[in-house]
Parts: C-alpha cells; structure tokens; sequence
C-alpha cells in the first residue's frame, strides 16, 4: 500500500498543544495516533512557530521533532504560484497551499 504523504500547516501543531479548544486538540492527538505517513511542512511553518513565545516555542519545537516531517524548501515556483493565484483571483490562497501544489501534493 502506498504511503500518505500528508502536509501540515501551522494550526495543526497549535490545535496539538491548545487546551483552551479541548476538542480540536483531541482531535489533533488522534490524527496523530491513528494515521501513518509521511509528514511534510515548509519551510514557512518552521518561521511561524519560531516566532511563538515561551514555553509555546519549545512545546512546538518538541512536537515537530517527534513527528519528524520532510521539511519543503521555499522556491520560485511557489513564489510564482502564490503570486498568479492571487492576481488572477482563482482561489484565496496561502504559501502553504502553493507548497502543496509545487510539491505535487495536490494535482
């Protein structure tokens, strides 16, 4: 059987060590005990949990390295995606998605 190959924004490593929402963190925890695969997350995702404050930051950092994803690099294409998506106002779009697609998560 072939693996999932499963890319992960921001939010779901906030939902993982949020109490204050205790039913999307539940979530979240299950997600991560029942489903196998290969976990990604950019480049742009190490940025935004750099930038959360103690003890989030090292909640954070401890979760991404339990997990283990294949970190994406940023590059032109997804600079070039993100760009032509808004302009020609095909979707409302984020650098994550544009890494997704650049990455041929989604085709």
């Amino acid at each position: 059987m072939k693996k999932l190959k499963i890319y992960l924004d921001t939010s779901v490593f906030n939902f993982y060590i949020t109490p204050q929402d205790e039913e999307k963190q539940e979530l979240t925890k299950k997600f991560f005990r029942e489903i196998s695969g290969e976990f990604y997350i950019s480049e742009l995702v190490i940025e935004e949990i750099n930038r959360a404050k103690e003890p989030k930051l090292t909640e954070l950092i401890k979760l991404v390295k339990e997990i283990n994803p294949i970190i994406l690099s940023y590059n032109d294409e997804v600079d070039f995606l993100a760009d032509l998506y808004v302009k020609e106002d095909i979707i409302p779009v984020s650098s994550c998605f544009c890494f997704s697609l650049s990455n041929g998560f989604i085709s």
